[in-house]
């Protein structure tokens, strides 16, 4: 009796080789096509950094073009016109050559984890000196990548990628939009950020709503000791129309014990509406003696001063915000109650 040999099973061998073509089109997505997208390089960029190969992030980021953008929108930030004088943006120009360059120097000692010389130190607090500048009192150190989005595609040689850090001293992610820029067929370079502006002042914010929760327990013990109530603003020329006067009115209310207090002083902020943008600010010192009785105080406004100079060519302050807020309270006992004006580092 011969012994028949079974038929080979069709479907497995079916099964197989759709197994094998599966992996071999997962192979060649992989090396033909997603190593040819920005998501790609700006792994291999992150890889790089925090690796500490400084020469292949380097290579892949153009941190001029970004640091100099950073630059630009902090000063944008300083200034009311739409667009900087020539005069101002030449003033400007050695700080921003300087800016960048220890920009590069930072971020190529934090890869390397070359941070304990002493220039390292010295370019650290130059740039955080720098910031506070410019009004932005967030530390350089502190910044750890959490995460990032799937790339969006402006053209063929160009896309845009949102990427979100943590930020220690917040203690909150922060998301930034880098640009990727297509410099061969396979490698995308990080050449800039959108709308720098905005993500700076989505920062600010941030920065300015976490202090206000530190300061939050001293403001409740000064506003139950101290308001400032019927604030008013409004702009007074001289005769000759030569000068030009921005007059604040305001009633202080104490309550309590008036005599116990030696003085109070309060920031006066005046903004544009639309935007924020921050006009004039004074401290304006008080003194409990005038408790309950309108206060008046002016200042010239200096035509040099480029924000000083958009506010000398209003006709009134309709288009503008105003606020008066107590920082500080010192006592004749020698008590100080006061507002912190920057979040303490750790």
């Amino acid at each position: 009796m011969k012994r028949r040999i079974p038929a080979p099973d069709i479907s497995i061998w079916t099964a197989l080789c759709i197994i094998i073509l599966c992996l071999a089109a997962a192979a060649y997505t992989y090396r033909y096509m997603y190593k040819a997208t920005p998501d790609y390089s700006l792994s291999r960029i992150i890889t790089a950094a925090q690796s500490g190969d400084a020469s292949a992030f380097e290579e892949m980021t153009d941190g001029t073009a970004i640091s100099g953008q950073l630059f630009d929108a902090m000063i944008q930030d300083t200034d009311t016109a739409e667009q900087p004088s020539f005069l101002l943006q030449l003033a400007w120009r050695p700080l921003k050559t300087q800016f960048t360059a220890n920009t590069q120097t930072y971020l190529h000692c934090r890869i390397t984890g070359d941070i304990d010389t002493p220039s390292f130190k010295k370019t650290e607090q130059d740039m955080d000196n720098r910031l506070r500048t410019f009004g932005f009192p967030i530390p350089m150190k502190g910044w750890h990548y959490v995460s990032s989005s799937f790339s969006r595609r402006i053209d063929d040689n160009t896309a845009e990628i949102d990427i979100t850090f943590h930020q220690d001293l917040l203690n909150k992610n922060i998301t930034g939009t880098v640009i990727m820029t297509r410099y061969d067929k396979n490698d995308w370079h990080i050449t800039g950020i959108t709308h720098a502006d905005t993500f700076l002042k989505s920062l600010h914010s941030a920065y300015e709503s976490e202090l206000a929760a530190y300061n939050q327990p001293v403001r409740d013990k000064i506003n139950r000791l101290v308001t400032l109530s019927r604030l008013s603003s409004q702009l007074v020329r001289s005769n000759d129309n030569k000068q030009t006067f921005l007059r604040l009115q305001y009633t202080p209310i104490i309550k309590g014990n008036p005599e116990r207090i030696k003085d109070i002083q309060a920031a006066y902020t005046l903004q544009r509406s639309d935007d924020n943008t921050l006009l004039y600010y004074a401290d304006v010192s008080i003194y409990p003696d005038s408790a309950e009785t309108v206060r008046t105080s002016q200042f010239l406004l200096n035509p040099l001063i480029p924000s000083q100079y958009t506010l000398i060519g209003y006709t009134d302050l309709s288009a503008t915000t105003a606020s008066l807020s107590v920082t500080a309270i010192h006592f004749k006992d020698g008590t100080t109650w006061k507002l912190a004006n920057a979040l303490p580092e750790t």
